[in-house]
């Protein structure tokens, strides 16, 4: 079963960032690409709630996940990154995120 922690660890190993730097505050564009796809990734592959999320990621406020979610299934190239990293989360299993 794939955990929002599971999903933190992987992604910061793929950003090169730490987990704290994820659940943080800084809006740096690398932090930041970073968090909205692994936000992205939690509700696609948990399906935890927006304010479950948010309290993951260093209290965040719902609204910020929501944000993070549309932001990443309206760019292909987020969309594109957060599946290849789904299909790393889940392998042998096609990719369940949409768009």
């Amino acid at each position: 079963m794939i955990t929002i922690a599971t999903i933190q660890v992987r992604v910061a190993s793929h950003f090169g960032c730490t987990v704290a730097e994820l659940r943080g505050h800084r809006r740096h564009r690398t932090l930041a690409r970073a968090r909205a796809i692994a936000m992205y990734l939690a509700r696609e592959l948990t399906r935890s709630s927006f304010p479950e999320i948010g309290q993951r990621f260093g209290g965040k406020d719902h609204s910020s996940v929501m944000y993070a979610c549309r932001r990443v299934a309206g760019d292909a190239g987020l969309l594109a990154e957060a599946q290849a990293l789904a299909a790393e989360l889940n392998p042998g299993t096609p990719a369940t995120v949409s768009a």
